[in-house]
């Protein structure tokens, strides 16, 4: 699937997902939703463009090889699984209620890493 459209949002639902690399060079918006008992796992999440990455629901997800906005925010507030990111210095990562493991490039970080 591609959509060509400009700065569009995109959802998709995750579930027992083991890899792949999901791409959108025009989202500016990506809405994930993880169902399931078991963190999904992406090869990666390629979407230079996007300034807000939500995840939500139950199982969580590792989002592998991050590209978004420089200044994107990933916002896992309201996810209860366990999230797995890498930030990017100017990124903010917002924690759900479940264990997340973020990374983040400590000596250049410029805003927040919130567990939530």
């Amino acid at each position: 699937m591609v959509n060509t459209t400009a700065s569009h949002t995109e959802k998709f639902t995750l579930e027992g997902i083991t890899g792949g690399t999901y791409t959108d060079a025009n989202a500016t918006t990506v809405n994930i939703v993880t169902n399931g008992s078991a963190q999904n796992v992406l090869t990666g999440l390629s979407a230079t463009l996007a300034k807000n990455i939500n995840i939500t629901g139950a199982a969580g997800v590792n989002l592998g090889t991050l590209t978004a906005d420089a200044a994107a925010v990933i916002d896992a507030s309201g996810s209860s699984g366990k999230n797995t990111a890498t930030v990017a210095a100017g990124q903010k990562y917002i924690g759900g209620s479940g264990v997340d493991t973020v990374t983040a490039d400590i000596s250049a970080q410029t805003v927040t890493v919130d567990g939530g």
